[in-house]
Protein backbone atom coordinates (compact mmCIF):
# COMPACT_ATOMS: atom_id res chain seq x y z
CA UNK A 1 0.00 0.00 0.00
CA UNK A 2 1.31 3.43 -0.85
CA UNK A 3 1.58 6.09 1.85
CA UNK A 4 1.94 8.91 -0.56
CA UNK A 5 5.40 9.72 0.80
CA UNK A 6 8.36 9.11 -1.41
CA UNK A 7 11.48 7.85 0.36
CA UNK A 8 14.57 9.97 -0.18
CA UNK A 9 17.56 8.30 -1.67
CA UNK A 10 20.78 8.97 0.34
CA UNK A 11 24.11 8.21 -1.22
CA UNK A 12 25.85 5.38 0.59
CA UNK A 13 29.08 7.32 1.07
CA UNK A 14 27.33 10.22 2.80
CA UNK A 15 25.56 7.92 5.26
CA UNK A 16 28.80 6.18 6.18
CA UNK A 17 30.54 9.50 6.79
CA UNK A 18 27.74 10.75 9.02
CA UNK A 19 27.82 7.62 11.18
CA UNK A 20 31.58 7.77 11.51
CA UNK A 21 31.50 11.38 12.74
CA UNK A 22 28.77 10.57 15.26
CA UNK A 23 30.79 7.71 16.64
CA UNK A 24 33.84 9.93 17.06
CA UNK A 25 31.82 12.57 18.90
CA UNK A 26 30.34 10.01 21.33
CA UNK A 27 33.76 8.70 22.35
CA UNK A 28 35.27 12.18 22.97
CA UNK A 29 35.95 13.03 26.71
CA UNK A 30 37.71 15.83 28.59
CA UNK A 31 41.13 15.51 30.21
CA UNK A 32 41.36 13.36 33.34
CA UNK A 33 42.06 15.00 36.69
CA UNK A 34 45.37 13.77 38.07
CA UNK A 35 46.18 16.21 40.88
CA UNK A 36 44.79 19.16 42.82
CA UNK A 37 47.00 22.17 43.52
CA UNK A 38 46.13 24.29 46.57
CA UNK A 39 47.35 27.83 47.21
CA UNK A 40 46.74 30.20 50.12
CA UNK A 41 48.14 27.79 52.73
CA UNK A 42 49.48 29.76 55.73
CA UNK A 43 53.23 29.93 56.25
CA UNK A 44 54.65 26.71 57.68
CA UNK A 45 51.07 25.41 57.92
CA UNK A 46 50.58 27.41 61.15
CA UNK A 47 47.01 28.66 61.57
CA UNK A 48 45.99 31.13 64.28
CA UNK A 49 42.81 30.98 66.34
CA UNK A 50 40.16 33.44 65.09
CA UNK A 51 41.94 33.89 61.75
CA UNK A 52 40.64 33.00 58.28
CA UNK A 53 42.59 31.61 55.35
CA UNK A 54 41.42 31.68 51.72
CA UNK A 55 42.49 28.43 50.10
CA UNK A 56 42.23 28.07 46.33
CA UNK A 57 42.21 24.67 44.64
CA UNK A 58 42.91 23.98 40.96
CA UNK A 59 42.42 20.63 39.23
CA UNK A 60 45.27 19.61 36.88
CA UNK A 61 45.84 16.85 34.35
CA UNK A 62 48.82 14.49 34.32
CA UNK A 63 50.86 17.10 32.47
CA UNK A 64 50.20 19.78 35.08
CA UNK A 65 47.79 21.71 32.87
CA UNK A 66 44.86 23.40 34.61
CA UNK A 67 41.43 21.86 34.07
CA UNK A 68 38.91 24.69 34.26
CA UNK A 69 35.40 24.19 35.57
CA UNK A 70 36.17 21.37 38.01
CA UNK A 71 33.92 21.51 41.08
CA UNK A 72 35.94 21.34 44.30
CA UNK A 73 34.43 19.97 47.53
CA UNK A 74 35.99 21.04 50.84
CA UNK A 75 35.91 19.23 54.20
CA UNK A 76 37.47 19.63 57.66
CA UNK A 77 38.55 16.74 59.86
CA UNK A 78 37.27 18.56 62.97
CA UNK A 79 34.71 21.32 62.57
CA UNK A 80 35.07 22.22 66.26
CA UNK A 81 38.65 23.29 65.53
CA UNK A 82 38.37 24.60 61.96
CA UNK A 83 35.54 25.09 59.50
CA UNK A 84 35.82 25.39 55.72
CA UNK A 85 33.09 26.67 53.41
CA UNK A 86 32.32 25.78 49.78
CA UNK A 87 34.80 28.41 48.59
CA UNK A 88 37.76 27.10 50.57
CA UNK A 89 37.70 29.77 53.26
CA UNK A 90 39.04 28.22 56.48
CA UNK A 91 38.19 29.68 59.90
CA UNK A 92 40.21 28.56 62.93
CA UNK A 93 37.93 28.33 65.96
CA UNK A 94 39.93 26.59 68.68
CA UNK A 95 43.32 25.18 69.56
CA UNK A 96 43.95 21.52 68.88
CA UNK A 97 46.76 19.33 70.17
CA UNK A 98 46.82 17.47 66.85
CA UNK A 99 46.82 18.95 63.33
CA UNK A 100 43.46 19.62 61.72
CA UNK A 101 43.16 18.36 58.13
CA UNK A 102 41.50 20.37 55.36
CA UNK A 103 40.74 18.31 52.25
CA UNK A 104 39.89 19.38 48.69
CA UNK A 105 38.39 16.74 46.40
CA UNK A 106 37.05 16.43 42.86
CA UNK A 107 36.67 13.59 40.37
CA UNK A 108 37.88 11.01 42.85
CA UNK A 109 41.12 12.92 43.47
CA UNK A 110 41.91 14.51 46.86
CA UNK A 111 44.49 16.89 48.29
CA UNK A 112 44.84 17.27 52.06
CA UNK A 113 46.54 20.04 54.03
CA UNK A 114 47.40 19.66 57.70
CA UNK A 115 47.28 22.83 59.79
CA UNK A 116 48.87 23.27 63.22
CA UNK A 117 46.85 25.65 65.37
CA UNK A 118 48.24 28.31 67.66
CA UNK A 119 46.96 31.33 69.54
CA UNK A 120 44.79 31.92 72.60
CA UNK A 121 41.71 29.91 73.48
CA UNK A 122 39.25 31.05 76.16
CA UNK A 123 36.45 28.97 77.66
CA UNK A 124 34.11 30.27 80.36
CA UNK A 125 31.94 28.20 82.65
CA UNK A 126 30.38 28.09 86.09
CA UNK A 127 31.76 27.12 89.48
CA UNK A 128 29.15 25.56 91.75
CA UNK A 129 30.47 25.96 95.30
CA UNK A 130 27.25 25.92 97.28
CA UNK A 131 27.30 22.59 99.17
CA UNK A 132 28.60 22.21 102.74
CA UNK A 133 27.88 19.35 105.12
CA UNK A 134 25.44 17.86 102.62
CA UNK A 135 23.24 20.96 102.39
CA UNK A 136 23.07 23.90 100.01
CA UNK A 137 24.18 27.34 101.15
CA UNK A 138 23.64 30.81 99.73
CA UNK A 139 27.00 30.86 97.92
CA UNK A 140 26.18 31.95 94.33
CA UNK A 141 27.41 30.34 91.14
CA UNK A 142 30.94 31.59 90.53
CA UNK A 143 33.25 31.71 87.51
CA UNK A 144 35.19 28.84 85.97
CA UNK A 145 37.84 30.08 83.54
CA UNK A 146 40.03 28.05 81.20
CA UNK A 147 42.63 29.82 79.06
CA UNK A 148 45.10 28.02 76.84
CA UNK A 149 47.89 29.87 75.01
CA UNK A 150 50.31 28.49 72.42
CA UNK A 151 52.76 30.25 70.13
CA UNK A 152 53.30 29.27 66.50
CA UNK A 153 56.48 27.39 67.41
CA UNK A 154 54.57 25.37 70.00
CA UNK A 155 56.20 27.07 72.98
CA UNK A 156 54.51 28.56 76.03
CA UNK A 157 54.22 32.31 76.50
CA UNK A 158 55.84 34.35 79.21
CA UNK A 159 53.25 37.05 79.41
CA UNK A 160 50.01 38.09 81.10
CA UNK A 161 46.53 37.23 79.92
CA UNK A 162 44.06 40.05 80.48
CA UNK A 163 40.47 39.06 81.05
CA UNK A 164 37.58 41.47 80.52
CA UNK A 165 33.96 40.76 81.32
CA UNK A 166 30.49 42.19 80.64
CA UNK A 167 28.83 44.95 82.61
CA UNK A 168 28.29 43.89 86.20
CA UNK A 169 31.35 41.68 86.33
CA UNK A 170 33.63 42.67 89.19
CA UNK A 171 36.85 40.91 88.31
CA UNK A 172 38.71 42.46 85.38
CA UNK A 173 42.27 41.45 86.17
CA UNK A 174 45.60 40.41 84.65
CA UNK A 175 46.22 36.70 85.10
CA UNK A 176 49.71 35.26 84.54
CA UNK A 177 49.80 32.62 81.82
CA UNK A 178 53.36 31.34 81.75
CA UNK A 179 52.26 27.83 80.79
CA UNK A 180 50.37 26.55 77.77
CA UNK A 181 47.17 27.10 79.71
CA UNK A 182 45.73 28.65 82.83
CA UNK A 183 42.72 27.32 84.66
CA UNK A 184 41.17 29.53 87.29
CA UNK A 185 38.12 29.93 89.46
CA UNK A 186 37.08 33.22 91.00
CA UNK A 187 34.90 34.12 93.95
CA UNK A 188 32.51 36.54 92.32
CA UNK A 189 28.99 35.82 91.16
CA UNK A 190 28.92 34.51 87.59
CA UNK A 191 27.62 37.10 85.13
CA UNK A 192 26.24 35.94 81.78
CA UNK A 193 27.71 37.59 78.71
CA UNK A 194 30.79 37.84 76.53
CA UNK A 195 34.28 37.68 78.01
CA UNK A 196 37.50 38.58 76.22
CA UNK A 197 41.01 37.35 76.98
CA UNK A 198 44.07 38.86 75.34
CA UNK A 199 47.84 38.98 75.55
CA UNK A 200 50.67 40.41 73.46
CA UNK A 201 53.77 38.30 72.84
CA UNK A 202 56.70 39.71 70.87
CA UNK A 203 54.42 42.36 69.40
CA UNK A 204 51.76 39.87 68.25
CA UNK A 205 48.29 40.08 69.78
CA UNK A 206 46.60 36.87 70.87
CA UNK A 207 42.93 37.08 71.81
CA UNK A 208 39.71 35.16 72.05
CA UNK A 209 36.17 35.62 73.33
CA UNK A 210 33.80 33.25 75.08
CA UNK A 211 30.12 33.60 75.93
CA UNK A 212 29.28 32.52 79.47
CA UNK A 213 25.96 30.74 79.89
CA UNK A 214 25.31 30.58 83.62
CA UNK A 215 22.71 27.80 83.26
CA UNK A 216 24.96 24.70 83.00
CA UNK A 217 26.14 23.53 86.42
CA UNK A 218 28.27 20.56 87.43
CA UNK A 219 26.63 18.75 90.37
CA UNK A 220 28.50 19.03 93.65
CA UNK A 221 30.25 15.94 95.06
CA UNK A 222 28.11 13.97 97.50
CA UNK A 223 28.75 11.76 100.52
CA UNK A 224 31.92 13.61 101.46
CA UNK A 225 33.25 11.90 104.57
CA UNK A 226 36.35 12.45 106.69
CA UNK A 227 37.49 8.90 107.41
CA UNK A 228 40.62 9.74 109.40
CA UNK A 229 42.15 12.95 110.69
CA UNK A 230 45.09 13.95 112.86
CA UNK A 231 47.15 17.08 113.32
CA UNK A 232 49.28 16.07 110.32
CA UNK A 233 47.03 14.02 108.03
CA UNK A 234 43.45 13.99 106.72
CA UNK A 235 41.81 11.22 104.72
CA UNK A 236 38.45 11.61 102.92
CA UNK A 237 36.13 9.79 100.53
CA UNK A 238 33.25 10.93 98.29
CA UNK A 239 30.94 9.71 95.54
CA UNK A 240 31.73 10.23 91.87
CA UNK A 241 30.19 13.22 90.08
CA UNK A 242 28.61 12.54 86.66
CA UNK A 243 30.59 14.47 84.06
CA UNK A 244 33.65 15.05 86.25
CA UNK A 245 37.05 13.73 85.18
CA UNK A 246 39.29 15.10 87.94
CA UNK A 247 39.05 15.88 91.65
CA UNK A 248 41.05 18.05 94.01
CA UNK A 249 41.13 17.15 97.69
CA UNK A 250 41.61 20.19 99.93
CA UNK A 251 41.72 21.24 103.57
CA UNK A 252 40.55 24.68 104.72
CA UNK A 253 40.69 26.47 108.04
CA UNK A 254 37.16 27.81 108.43
CA UNK A 255 37.45 28.93 112.06
CA UNK A 256 35.29 32.02 112.46
CA UNK A 257 34.09 31.88 108.84
CA UNK A 258 31.34 29.27 108.93
CA UNK A 259 28.86 31.92 107.80
CA UNK A 260 31.22 33.28 105.15
CA UNK A 261 32.63 30.24 103.40
CA UNK A 262 34.49 32.16 100.71
CA UNK A 263 36.67 33.65 103.48
CA UNK A 264 37.99 30.25 104.63
CA UNK A 265 41.76 29.81 104.33
CA UNK A 266 43.04 27.08 102.01
CA UNK A 267 45.77 25.11 103.79
CA UNK A 268 46.63 22.48 101.20
CA UNK A 269 45.33 21.01 97.96
CA UNK A 270 46.17 17.96 95.85
CA UNK A 271 45.02 16.67 92.47
CA UNK A 272 43.88 13.06 92.94
CA UNK A 273 42.84 12.53 89.32
CA UNK A 274 39.72 10.43 88.88
CA UNK A 275 39.93 8.82 92.33
CA UNK A 276 37.10 9.30 94.82
CA UNK A 277 39.32 9.15 97.87
CA UNK A 278 42.59 10.63 99.00
CA UNK A 279 44.87 11.56 101.87
CA UNK A 280 46.51 14.92 102.53
CA UNK A 281 49.70 14.80 104.59
CA UNK A 282 52.28 17.14 106.12
CA UNK A 283 49.60 19.28 107.74
CA UNK A 284 49.87 21.33 110.91
CA UNK A 285 46.38 21.32 112.37
CA UNK A 286 45.27 22.31 115.86
CA UNK A 287 43.17 20.04 118.06
CA UNK A 288 40.28 21.29 120.12
CA UNK A 289 36.75 22.61 119.73
CA UNK A 290 37.99 26.12 118.98
CA UNK A 291 39.26 25.16 115.51
CA UNK A 292 36.95 24.13 112.67
CA UNK A 293 38.41 22.72 109.49
CA UNK A 294 36.75 21.76 106.23
CA UNK A 295 37.63 18.98 103.84
CA UNK A 296 36.83 20.21 100.36
CA UNK A 297 36.33 18.16 97.21
CA UNK A 298 36.48 20.13 93.99
CA UNK A 299 35.30 18.41 90.80
CA UNK A 300 36.29 19.42 87.25
CA UNK A 301 35.04 18.47 83.81
CA UNK A 302 38.65 18.81 82.63
CA UNK A 303 41.92 18.22 84.47
CA UNK A 304 43.19 21.78 85.10
CA UNK A 305 46.77 20.52 85.43
CA UNK A 306 46.80 18.79 82.05
CA UNK A 307 48.62 20.44 79.16
CA UNK A 308 48.14 18.15 76.17
CA UNK A 309 44.36 18.06 76.23
CA UNK A 310 41.87 19.46 73.72
CA UNK A 311 40.37 22.76 74.79
CA UNK A 312 36.83 22.05 76.02
CA UNK A 313 33.70 23.71 74.68
CA UNK A 314 32.58 24.37 78.25
CA UNK A 315 34.42 24.29 81.57
CA UNK A 316 32.47 23.38 84.70
CA UNK A 317 33.66 23.13 88.30
CA UNK A 318 31.85 22.18 91.51
CA UNK A 319 32.69 21.92 95.20
CA UNK A 320 31.42 20.28 98.36
CA UNK A 321 32.79 20.73 101.87
CA UNK A 322 32.60 18.71 105.09
CA UNK A 323 33.45 20.34 108.43
CA UNK A 324 35.47 18.49 111.06
CA UNK A 325 37.27 19.14 114.32
CA UNK A 326 40.16 17.32 115.92
CA UNK A 327 39.49 15.86 119.39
Amino acid sequence: MSTGIKAATIPAGLLALTLTLAACNAASTGPSIATIAVTGIPSNNKAKVNSTYDLNATAKDSGGVDIPGATIAWTSSDSNVATVDNYGIVTIKKLSDTPVTITASTGGVTRSIQLDTYGLDLVMGTYNASTYNGASTDVPKLHGIFVKVRRADGSSPNSFVYLEGPAGWQLNFPAPANKTFRAAIHASAAVAGTYRASTTIDGEVYEDTSVLDVTPVLPAPTNVTVTAASTTSVRATWSAVPGATTYYLQVYDCTGNLNSRLACTLLTSANVGGATQGTLKNLTLTAGAGKTYTVGVRAFTLNPDAVDVPTPTTYLVSFAGKDFQLP
